[in-house]
């Protein structure tokens, strides 16, 4: 073996140099497979693949659901461990109408679908921001894919007053698959108290039933959620914004 290589896989050297430079998980990793092997496995170190991309002057960057899938045509599978998908702004390229917002919107849940699809099986944590008429497609999302998902963070947003007196119409729920593995949920929303909240409350019910293995669970102060029905030895906390991931290094 060359000296480079030989110095590459030595675990002092490796050791040494994420001393000086903690956050640089997602460049290091991209010097040679055994770093990036090393970064991967740490179970202390949570590389978090962010599915949106703002981009000030190129739509393809943040916009175009291909530049992502042609992305995941060659990612390394574990990078989809822990997966990020929190945007509630539209980007500056597009003008502030409502069809331009939901365009952007659905681009990104399609990221999130392509995602799902491929590797479901190795995402163990999410945090999503998701709009209020896209609860239904989450839902269906998370009855076909995920099935080792630890921890799950949902924020109910709703951009416009269409949405916020929609009328709470009722949805297609059915029964979400058991989970053994998922022990965290965290679920908000931005309606207040005078806005109907019952279909992610429903929702809510039906994820935390889906749960066996369930430790802690934080629900919002909106009163849709004051029946809820939980059981066994779970934490309640109410309106608390700890995220579920510790240090954050950013991927894509």
């Amino acid at each position: 073996m060359d000296p480079v290589n030989l110095a590459l896989t030595n675990q002092l050297i490796f050791d040494k140099i994420r001393t000086f430079i903690p956050k640089s998980g997602p460049t290091l990793r991209l010097v040679c497979k055994t770093w990036n092997d090393q970064i991967l496995s740490d179970p202390r170190r949570k590389l978090v693949l962010h599915l949106h991309r703002h981009s000030f002057r190129d739509a393809d960057l943040c916009c175009d659901p291909l530049t992502f899938e042609r992305f995941g045509m060659s990612m390394e599978p574990r990078l989809a461990t822990h997966v990020r998908f929190w945007t509630k702004h539209c980007c500056v390229h597009f003008n502030s109408g409502q069809r331009e917002r939901d365009q952007h919107y659905k681009s990104l849940m399609t990221r999130f679908y392509h995602l799902c699809e491929k590797f479901g099986e190795i995402i163990e944590t999410v945090e999503i921001l998701v709009r209020s008429s896209m609860l239904q497609i989450l839902y269906e999302l998370l009855t076909r894919f995920c099935p080792n998902l630890r921890y799950l963070r949902i924020r109910e947003w709703c951009v416009d007053l269409s949405e916020r007196k929609e009328g709470e119409a009722a949805l297609e729920w059915g029964r979400l698959p058991v989970r053994p593995d998922l022990v965290g949920l965290h679920i908000g929303t931005n309606k207040e108290a005078d806005e109907g909240a019952v279909r992610l409350r429903e929702f809510t019910q039906m994820l935390v039933n889906s749960a066996p293995a369930l430790k802690m669970v934080n629900l919002p102060k909106h009163p849709d959620f004051k029946d809820l029905k939980i059981k066994g030895n779970v934490e309640i906390t109410r309106n608390m914004h700890t995220p579920l991931f510790g240090h954050i290094e950013k991927l894509y």
